[in-house]
C-alpha cells in the first residue's frame, strides 16, 4: 500500500505541475504512466492504477471552482513528502 500512496503523491504533483487545474481521468492517465515507467513494462496488479487515483483523491487534492476539476493539495504532498525521505543528517 506504501507504493500506492507513494505513486500518488508523484501523480498528483505532476499533473498539478503540467496541468494546474485537472479532472479525475488526467489523474489516471498519469498514474498509468507512471507504472508503465517505474515497472518497465512488467504487468501489475489489476486495479493498482484506480488506487493510486484514489489515493490521490482521497488526501492530495481539492475542489476547484463548481465544476468537477480539482487541484494539488499542495500542503498535504508537503506533508507526504517530507515523512517519506530519508533523513540526510550526518
Amino acid at each position: 500500500m506504501a507504493d500506492a500512496v507513494l505513486a500518488a503523491v508523484d501523480t498528483v504533483a505532476v499533473v498539478y505541475v503540467m496541468r494546474g487545474a485537472f479532472a479525475r481521468h488526467h489523474l489516471l492517465a498519469e498514474a498509468r504512466r507512471h507504472l508503465s515507467y517505474a515497472l518497465r513494462g512488467r504487468p501489475h496488479q489489476p486495479g493498482l492504477d484506480e488506487r493510486i487515483v484514489q489515493a490521490a483523491l482521497d488526501d492530495r487534492t481539492r475542489p476547484v471552482g463548481r465544476g468537477r476539476r480539482m487541484t494539488a493539495d499542495l500542503s498535504a504532498l508537503y506533508r507526504a513528502a517530507s515523512r517519506t525521505r530519508p533523513c540526510c543528517a550526518r
